[in-house]
C-alpha cells in the first residue's frame, strides 16, 4: 500500500505575460524553467507546490489542463522542483493573462484558456490525499465538483477562490465577477477557506472585515484565513478571531505568487504538527520571502522561515478580537 498523498492541487497552470510601465516586459529569474515564450508560470498552485517540495514534502501532485504549447515547459519546471506526480489534460491552449502593471494598478486581459476539469480527471489514488487544494485559474472547476469531492473523498479541502472572482467581456477584458457570491454555497464543504481582501469583498458583498468573516461563518466555513497582504492576516476559527501580522520587509519586488507561497508554508507547518496560529505565521513568513524575489528560488533553508515566523508570533496581539 502506497503512502497517502500530502496534498493534491486542482487547477489549471497559468502562464502570464507581465508588462511593466512603458510596455517593458518584466524580467524574471531563470530558475526552474518557469519562464517560456514570453510568459511566466505564476499561479498560486505552482508556488504552493514549490514551497512544499523545498520543505522536503514529496507526496504532492497537480491536476489541471494545459495547452500543447506549454505542456513540456510545465513538466520540466515541476521536475526541476523534484515534483514528479501530475496529471495534465491536454487542451488547444494554455490559460494565461496579459497583466499590465503600473505602480499599484493592474489591467488584465485574457491570452488563452484551457479546458474545464471534471471529477473523472482525478486519479483514484489522489482522492485519498490528506489535503486537496482547489485553486482555479479562471472558473475551470465547477462549484458542484467541490461538493462532489466532499462526498467521495476523505481529504480536507482547502479553497483558494481567486479564479471564481473574475469574469470576461466579449473583448477578452477581465473584470470583477459580480456573481462571485455563488462561492458561498460550497463553504460548508471545505475545511479551510482562504480568500484575500479583494476576493472576500466580492464574495461576501461586505466592506467591513468582521462582517465578511460573519458571512463566511453563516455559510458553514469552519476556518477562514483572510490574507490582507502587508497588513497581515485575519484568522477565524469557528467564530473566534485572531490577527496575525505580516513580516515587515525593506522592499517589495514581486507579489505574484505570494498567496501560493503562503499556502505552501501554511500546509508544510501543519504537516510538521504545528497549530493553526503558528502555521499562519509561518505562511506569512514564507510569503514575505516571496515578495522579496522575482519568480521562484526564494526558499534557501527552513531556518530563515522559522526565524521570521517566530518574530511574527512575538509581535502578535495577545488578545482575542
Amino acid at each position: 500500500m502506497t503512502d497517502k498523498y500530502t496534498l493534491v492541487a486542482l487547477g489549471n497552470p497559468q502562464y502570464n505575460a507581465i508588462i511593466s510601465k512603458g510596455g517593458k516586459e518584466r524580467y524574471y529569474d531563470i530558475y526552474y524553467y518557469s519562464y517560456f515564450r514570453g510568459r511566466i508560470l505564476s499561479d498560486s498552485i505552482a508556488h504552493a507546490l514549490y514551497v512544499l517540495s523545498s520543505h522536503g514534502l514529496r507526496k504532492i501532485a497537480w491536476i489541471g489542463s494545459v495547452g500543447v504549447d506549454y505542456i513540456h515547459s510545465i513538466k520540466r519546471c515541476l521536475r526541476s522542483m523534484e515534483i514528479s506526480d501530475f496529471a495534465f489534460i491536454l487542451a488547444p491552449e494554455t490559460t494565461g493573462f496579459e497583466v499590465h502593471v503600473n505602480g499599484g494598478k493592474r489591467k488584465i486581459a485574457l491570452i488563452g484558456i484551457a479546458q474545464e476539469l471534471e471529477i473523472a480527471d482525478i486519479p483514484d489514488e489522489y482522492l485519498n490525499a490528506e489535503y486537496i487544494l482547489v485553486a482555479p485559474s479562471f472558473n475551470e472547476i465547477p462549484l458542484d465538483m467541490i461538493k462532489e469531492l466532499a462526498c467521495i473523498s476523505t481529504a480536507k479541502i482547502i479553497l483558494d477562490p481567486e479564479g471564481y472572482t473574475y469574469a470576461i467581456d466579449e473583448y477578452g477584458r477581465i473584470f470583477d465577477n459580480l456573481k462571485a457570491d455563488r462561492v458561498l454555497k460550497v463553504l460548508e464543504d471545505v475545511y479551510i477557506f482562504k480568500p484575500n481582501i479583494r476576493e472576500a469583498r466580492l464574495i461576501s458583498k461586505k466592506d467591513n472585515i468582521i462582517e465578511m468573516l460573519e458571512v463566511f461563518e453563516d455559510h458553514g466555513a469552519d476556518i477562514t484565513i483572510l490574507n490582507m497582504g502587508a497588513k497581515g492576516t485575519m484568522l477565524d476559527i469557528n467564530g473566534k478571531y485572531y490577527y496575525i501580522p505580516s513580516y515587515r520587509i525593506n522592499m517589495t519586488i514581486d507579489v505574484l505568487g505570494s498567496g501560493g507561497a503562503f499556502l505552501g508554508g501554511f500546509i508544510s507547518s501543519i504537516m510538521c504538527g504545528e497549530g493553526i496560529l503558528k502555521a499562519v505565521a509561518y505562511g506569512n513568513a514564507v510569503a514575505s520571502l516571496k515578495v522579496e524575489s522575482y519568480g521562484f528560488n526564494y526558499i534557501s533553508s527552513r531556518v530563515e522561515c522559522e526565524k521570521r515566523a517566530d518574530h511574527i508570533l512575538r509581535t502578535m496581539p495577545r488578545t482575542l478580537l
